[in-house]
């Protein structure tokens, strides 16, 4: 009878190695305490079941799908502000501009104005205008 000792092995490294691999994407990717907690724990307890489970049901996929989407939309160059919204704007600033669009889900829109205000005196002033 040929020795399977040796199959027993690797699979068992690669439990371990999935294991591993699981619980270290739960604490990275998950941001409440407890659900981190509860999921790293269950992956260690359970090696092979555990991380199964996690893949099935704690990964958010419609979350990470629309980030995904997301971002692929301002990879792709069709973001609203491309088509030359920030034409007034000094170069550097349309530099600035485009930067914080690729960051940023909310795009920089026309008609805002900026103003300024160097000292308290001055932004109490406008807040209470603003306000009224």
């Amino acid at each position: 009878m040929p020795d399977t000792g040796w199959i027993a092995s690797l699979v068992g490294i690669a439990i371990v190695a999935f294991a591993l691999f699981s619980a270290a994407h739960a604490i990275l990717q998950r941001h409440d305490t407890g659900t981190v907690i509860a999921w790293a724990g269950l992956i260690m307890l359970l090696p092979l079941g555990g991380s199964i489970l996690y893949w099935l049901f704690g990964v958010n996929r419609i979350r990470r799908r629309a980030h995904a989407l997301r971002q692929g939309h301002l990879l792709a160059g069709s973001h609203p502000t491309d088509a030359g919204t920030h034409a007034g704007l000094p170069a550097n600033w349309q530099r600035l501009a485009h930067c914080g669009d690729q960051l940023s889900p909310f795009p920089v829109t026309g008609g805002n104005r900026m103003q300024p205000l160097t000292d308290g005196d001055t932004a109490y002033a406008a807040m209470l205008e603003a306000i009224d």
